[in-house]
């Protein structure tokens, strides 16, 4: 059996909550903490303004600081051709965007690291992915390659929707090319994803 040096496991359970941890990007809502109290209504809109610009630049750059990583589960989990290479590609695909974005960032002079989320919704979001994490460390075979997928799947759907939504409030050209770019590239591997998924449920 393949075993895992002490040190490694417990890298990978960092990778893990990392990973685990960027498809609750969605269930959260852009939190500005200096909105002036007209804003604050009873009634909340949905509707995104530039003002929501600099939090929704951190979370993507967040999702893909987890996402860039994805491909380090490979180097414990031995998994088939097929999945391992589309692994990679999205890593490589978020280690792009993520390089893109932080140049952008320092450009335009936003704080990436600021996600302008509330404490309650930032702690809710690590212990989901801490448990998440748990499950993944401890499946295997098919069970592991299921559980992956759908935690990419989820990803990349939040991801595609994000940038979507930046790039119609976004009136900078550079960042919206860099944002239309990074939603079709993320739509094209959910769809590479999605078509594993369906091909693992039939063999089940």
């Amino acid at each position: 059996m393949f075993r895992v040096p002490h040190a490694g496991f417990m890298k990978l359970k960092l990778v893990l909550v990392l990973l685990v941890a960027a498809p609750l990007c969605g269930f959260g809502t852009w939190f500005k903490k200096d909105k002036p109290p007209a804003a604050q209504s009873d009634t909340k809109s949905t509707e995104v303004s530039p003002a929501d610009l600099p939090a929704g630049y951190a979370l993507l750059f967040d999702l893909l600081s987890d996402e860039r990583n994805v491909s380090k589960l490979l180097l414990v989990k031995k998994e088939r051709d097929e999945l391992d290479k589309l692994i990679n590609e999205i890593a490589d695909a978020s280690k792009a965007a993520h390089k893109k974005l932080e140049q952008l960032g320092k450009r335009a002079k936003f704080n990436l690291e600021d996600q302008q989320l509330p404490a309650l919704e930032t702690a809710t979001r690590e212990s989901i992915a801490k448990e998440k994490a748990q499950h993944l460390l401890k499946s295997k075979g098919a069970e592991f390659e299921f559980y992956l997928l759908s935690t990419q799947h989820q990803a990349l759907t939040y991801g595609m929707h994000l940038a979507r939504s930046l790039a119609k409030v976004e009136t900078n050209p550079d960042w919206q090319e860099f944002l239309t770019q990074t939603a079709a590239r993320f739509d094209q591997l959910r769809e590479r994803v999605s078509k594993l998924i369906s091909a693992h449920r039939k063999t089940q």
